[in-house]
């Protein structure tokens, strides 16, 4: 998984940087955008959502605190840099958020991001609990949810908006409701495990499918299942009998 990065400076000395640390020791993490003014900063964190945000405190007319008041919730990090001003470095300790004071090094930069990495994990940790919990306390096998973890992050979805799933050698799609799709780098061996007791049924090699949203079965040497999706799923001659078998037991 990588870290979906913005740095928001308006020195561009700083920009290349950071971007140098980032490109030539950090893999984990993908700069997507560089913004060198706050309204700018604004718009691009809108559009792109980010994990983490490098965010430069004085950038006159504004400053780094301008533009987090643009967010009454954020779903991102922030990691601060500033060469000076005493009292906003003194505010962002008090606040227990990290900032790196410029010039800074290799070392400094390592530090700040694992510091931000362990609060990712403790954070995906602390949903995964509450995922548990929720989990056990539901009745409905339909209204569990499962987590996906993909490349924008970890995401909670309930297990009856998973309509079939695809595999893509080490890889499986998840389409869902609503036109959505998230995928996920796992086999789809593995899903069938997990998802089978949930009426889920294996019908091909590629396919895993969420027997709740079968609409129509077309017979043949296999036969097909339209799914609520309009998507018609190839049902090999192998996995014909017990995907009936399955079906009728609806």
């Amino acid at each position: 998984m990588k870290y979906r990065t913005v740095i928001v400076d308006n020195e561009q000395p700083h920009i290349n940087h950071l971007k140098s640390l980032l490109t030539n020791h950090f893999q984990d993490y993908e700069l997507i955008a560089e913004c060198m003014s706050v309204p700018e900063g604004i718009d691009v964190i809108k559009e792109l959502s980010p994990d983490l945000v490098f965010l430069d405190v004085e950038m006159p007319p504004h400053t780094g605190f301008d533009l987090l008041q643009a967010f009454y919730h954020h779903n991102f990090e922030v990691i601060f840099a500033t060469s000076y001003n005493e009292y906003a470095l003194q505010a962002i300790k008090f606040s227990a958020l990290d900032y790196l004071l410029k010039p800074f090094g290799l070392e400094d930069l390592r530090e700040a991001l694992s510091k931000f990495e362990a609060k990712q994990q403790k954070e995906a940790t602390h949903r995964q609990y509450e995922n548990l919990l929720l989990n056990l306390q539901q009745q409905s096998h339909q209204q569990k949810k499962i987590s996906l973890s993909s490349a924008m992050g970890m995401e909670f979805y309930r297990i009856d908006e998973i309509i079939r799933c695809e595999s893509d050698n080490s890889y499986t799609t998840f389409f869902l409701t609503n036109n959505r799709h998230v995928v996920v780098s796992k086999p789809i061996k593995d899903w069938e495990e997990l998802l089978d007791m949930y009426g889920f049924c294996r019908v091909h090699h590629q396919h895993l499918i969420n027997l709740q949203h079968v609409k129509k079965y077309v017979k043949g040497e296999g036969g097909i299942a339209h799914m609520t999706d309009n998507k018609e799923v190839d049902v090999s001659r192998r996995k014909k009998e017990d995907f009936l078998k399955k079906l009728s037991s609806l």
